[in-house]
C-alpha cells in the first residue's frame, strides 16, 4: 500500500482553485436545467417544434462521447489545458446557439456545446482528484458535486426570468461571462501539473469505434416509441449496429496499449462494483426526476410548482449528502458502510414510490424524495473515491471519466426501458397509451410499477456493494504548497 504523506502538502489556494473548477462545472450543469425551461419558447420562435427533442439529444450524445474521450486525453495533455479547451468549446457553442435563426443551426451548435460540456463534467472531477490526497478527496468532490444541485434549483427559475426579460438568446450568452471568469481563475491559479502520461499514443481506433457504437445506440433510444416503433426495422437496425460495433470496440480496447476504456480494469472488484453502482443509482435518481412530477400533475392534479416542491427536497438532500459524505470519508477513511447505507436509503424511498396511490399524501412523497436524494448524494463522491483508491494516480483520468460515462448510460438506457413498462401497463388497462385519456388510478398503478421494477435494480446494486472490501483509504499523491509540483507515492 502507498505510504501516507503529510497533510500540509495540500495546495494553499484551495478556495480560488475550487471556485474556478466549480464555475466551469456550473456551465455544464446549469445548461441542462436552464435550457429545458426555455426550449418550448425557442422551438416556437424558430418554427422547429417538430425537432424539439434534438437539441437535447445531440447535447447528451456529444457530452457522453466527450466524457470518455477527453478524460483519457487529459492524461496525455494535462488536466488544465484540456479543461481550458472545454471552456472555450462550450463558449463557442453557446455563442452559436444564441445567434441561431433556425432549429438546424441550433442543433449544430448544441452539439459543439455538448462536447465542451462533457469535457467540463469529467475533467473537473479529475482535477480535484489530482489535487487532493485520497482521504481528503471525498470532501472536495462532495463540494464539487453540489454544483449539480445548485444548478437544478436556480436553473429553471433563471431560464424563465431571462426569457421573459431579455430573450431566450441570453440563456446562452450568459455562459460567456461565466466561462470567462472560470477561464481566468483556472489560468491564473490552477497549478501547471505535468501530464500523468508522457508521450503515450492516442487510441484513434478506440475513439472511432466508440463513437460509431454510441451514436446508433443514442439515436435508437431517442427515436424509439416516438418516431418509430421499438420493433421497427430502423430501430432494430440501429441496435444491431450498436451491438456489432461495440464488440469491435471491445476488441480494439483489449489490444490497445493505452485504451480510452481499460477493459482490464473490470477485473478489479472495486472498480466493477463502483461502475455498476454508479449505473443503477443514477438511473433510479433520474427515474424519480421524470416520473414523480408526472404523478403529481397527472394523477394528483397538482400544479407544476407543487410538483417542483417534490423535486426540490430531493436535490437539496442530495447536495447535503454529497458534502457530508465527503467529510465523513475524510475523517474515517473508509467507504463500504456508507455505500451500503446509501442504497438502503434509496431502497426505502423506492418502496415508498412503488406503493404510490392517487390518495398518497404529499408528506409521504416528500419523505421518499428526501431519502432518495440523500442516498443518491452519498453515492456520487463515494464511488469515485472507492474506484480511484483501487488504482494508481496515473489511472485517475480513465477511472473518473468511465464512472461519469456509467452514470450517463444508466439514465439513458434504464429510463426509456421503464417507459415501455409504464406504457405497457397503461395500454393493458386502458387500451391506449394516451396518458391524457387514462384514469388517475391506472396511471398511478403504472408509475408505481415502474418503481417496483426499480426495486430489483436497488437489490442488485446493494448485493454488489455488499461485496466491496472495506479498504482503508491511503494517500497516493502529494502537491507541494507552492502548487507547482507533484510526485506519486510508492507502494
Amino acid at each position: 500500500m502507498p505510504e501516507a504523506f503529510p497533510e500540509n502538502t495540500i495546495p494553499t489556494r484551495i478556495p480560488a482553485l475550487m471556485a474556478g473548477v466549480m464555475l466551469g462545472l456550473l456551465l455544464a450543469a446549469l445548461d441542462g436545467t436552464i435550457v429545458s425551461t426555455v426550449m418550448p419558447t425557442i422551438g416556437h420562435q424558430l418554427n422547429g417544434m417538430d425537432l424539439y427533442v434534438w437539441p437535447f439529444t445531440v447535447y447528451l450524445l456529444a457530452s457522453t462521447l466527450a466524457i470518455v474521450i477527453f478524460g483519457k486525453l487529459s492524461d496525455i495533455f494535462g488536466r488544465k489545458p484540456v479543461f481550458i479547451t472545454g471552456i472555450l468549446i462550450f463558449i463557442a457553442g453557446s455563442i452559436g446557439s444564441g445567434l441561431s435563426s433556425d432549429m438546424i443551426t441550433l442543433i449544430l451548435f448544441r452539439t459543439i456545446q455538448g462536447i465542451g460540456g462533457g469535457i467540463l463534467m469529467t475533467v473537473s472531477f479529475i482535477m480535484v482528484a489530482e489535487l487532493f490526497p485520497i482521504w481528503q478527496r471525498g470532501k472536495y468532490m462532495g463540494i464539487l458535486a453540489s454544483v449539480y444541485g445548485i444548478a437544478s434549483i436556480i436553473g429553471p427559475a433563471l431560464g424563465g426570468i431571462i426569457t421573459e426579460t431579455v430573450g431566450w438568446q441570453w440563456v446562452f450568452f450568459l455562459n460567456i461571462p461565466l466561462g470567462t471568469a472560470s477561464l481566468i481563475m483556472i489560468k491564473g491559479w490552477f497549478p501547471d501539473l505535468p501530464p500523468v502520461a508522457h508521450s503515450r499514443p492516442i487510441d484513434y481506433a478506440g475513439i472511432v469505434t466508440f463513437t460509431s457504437a454510441i451514436i446508433p445506440l443514442f439515436l435508437a433510444l431517442s427515436l424509439a416509441g416516438s418516431f418509430y416503433s421499438w420493433t421497427s426495422y430502423e430501430i432494430m437496425g440501429m441496435f444491431i449496429a450498436a451491438l456489432t460495433i461495440s464488440v469491435i470496440f471491445i476488441r480494439t480496447q483489449l489490444k490497445a496499449s493505452e485504451p480510452i476504456i481499460a477493459i482490464r480494469m473490470f477485473k478489479n472488484r472495486v472498480y466493477s462494483i463502483s461502475m455498476a453502482a454508479a449505473f443503477f443509482s443514477n438511473a433510479i435518481f433520474y427515474v424519480a426526476i421524470i416520473y414523480l412530477p408526472l404523478f403529481m400533475q397527472d394523477v394528483q392534479k397538482t400544479s407544476a410548482s407543487t410538483a417542483g416542491l417534490v423535486i426540490t427536497p430531493m436535490v437539496l438532500s442530495m447536495i447535503l449528502a454529497a458534502v457530508v459524505t465527503g467529510q465523513m470519508i475524510s475523517r474515517t477513511r473508509r467507504y463500504r458502510s456508507l455505500a451500503l447505507s446509501g442504497f438502503i436509503l434509496i431502497g426505502i424511498a423506492t418502496v415508498i414510490f412503488a406503493l404510490l396511490k392517487p390518495d398518497t399524501s404529499f408528506e409521504v412523497i416528500v419523505l421518499g424524495s428526501i431519502l432518495l436524494g440523500y442516498g443518491s448524494g452519498i453515492m456520487h463522491p463515494l464511488l469515485s473515491i472507492a474506484a480511484q483508491n483501487a488504482f494508481t494516480q496515473k489511472e485517475i483520468g480513465v477511472i473518473t471519466s468511465s464512472l461519469q460515462f456509467s452514470r450517463n448510460m444508466g439514465a439513458t438506457i434504464i429510463t426509456p426501458l421503464l417507459g415501455i413498462i409504464m406504457y405497457g401497463a397503461i395500454q393493458s388497462s386502458n387500451g391506449s397509451i394516451d396518458i391524457t385519456t387514462v384514469s388517475p388510478e391506472v396511471l398511478a398503478h403504472a408509475i408505481a410499477l415502474v418503481f417496483g421494477v426499480c426495486l430489483i435494480l436497488v437489490a442488485i446494486a446493494f448485493i454488489a456493494t455488499w461485496l466491496l472490501e472495506d479498504v482503508r483509504l491511503t494517500p497516493q499523491i502529494t502537491i507541494k504548497s507552492d502548487g507547482n509540483s507533484m510526485k506519486e507515492a510508492t507502494s
